[in-house]
Order: C-alpha cells, then sequence, then structure tokens
C-alpha cells in the first residue's frame, strides 16, 4: 500500500486538523519496507521540522498524528508554554496561535496555555520529536 487514510479522532492537532478530519497519507515520503521485515524497497528522506507524520504509539496499539518539531540533534525545551528550538523561540505568525517552521505555518490551539515546562533535550541521531498543535 503506497497511500492510506485516516480518520482525526481528537483533539489533539487542534487547530490544524479538526476531530472528524479526514487525511490521505502518502506513505512512500520516508521509504518503503516489505510488510514485517526490514527490507527495504524504496529509499526515503527523514521527516522535516513542520511535517505531519503518522506512528504508531510506542505505549499502545494506536496510531498517533503529530507535527515534527524537532529533528536529530536539535535542542529542544517549553518555556512558560513556548517552544524554544536550539535555544530560538520559534517565529510567531500573524497571531500569537501560530508557529512558523521553515515554510509550513501551524495553527495552534493554545487555550490550556501551551503545554507544561520541560527542560532541555537533545534530539538522538535517527529520531524528531513530536508535538500535538494543541498544547
Amino acid at each position: 500500500v503506497i497511500a492510506d487514510h485516516y480518520y482525526i479522532p481528537s483533539e489533539s492537532m487542534e487547530y490544524s486538523l479538526l476531530v472528524g478530519d479526514r487525511v490521505l497519507v502518502d506513505k512512500r515520503v520516508y521509504g518503503l519496507r516489505l510488510p514485517f521485515t526490514n527490507i527495504e524497497v524504496l529509499e526515503g528522506r527523514s521527516p522535516e521540522r513542520g511535517e505531519i507524520v503518522i506512528f504508531d504509539s510506542p505505549e499502545s496499539d494506536v496510531r498517533l498524528i503529530k507535527r515534527v518539531v524537532a529533528v536529530e540533534g536539535d535542542r529542544v525545551e517549553v518555556v512558560d508554554g513556548k517552544l524554544f528550538i536550539n535555544g530560538e523561540r520559534l517565529p510567531a505568525g500573524t497571531s500569537v496561535d501560530h508557529e512558523i517552521f521553515g515554510g509550513r505555518t501551524a495553527l495552534l490551539n493554545l487555550e490550556a496555555g501551551g503545554g507544561p515546562d520541560m527542560k532541555p533535550k537533545i534530539v538522538t541521531e535517527g529520531a524528531v520529536m513530536v508535538m500535538g498543535d494543541n498544547r
């Protein structure tokens, strides 16, 4: 399967994606593997900051949809509900509920205050850090 569709079941990505929205996913972007193996059939690229990704939860049998906020080597922290990457606060868009990742703008739901503080962490090699837009 090279494409699939997903239903948005929760508010975790508001206001970019709303409950009940459906998204179409191109599964070739990050590479394709033969099912139940590690054999790569099609080489892909790594996720980039600002992209929305769907992945299996490491804690349960559910799929999650989140935004990539940092890539390997990035230093990430949250202070007073504001996201900082490599010591820089993400540039604000036209209002306080936007974040800009390169050419991508995320429309956020910050009604709950932007989330709890997080001490600085370095994203490890081959990993990304994801967050919902509803913080």
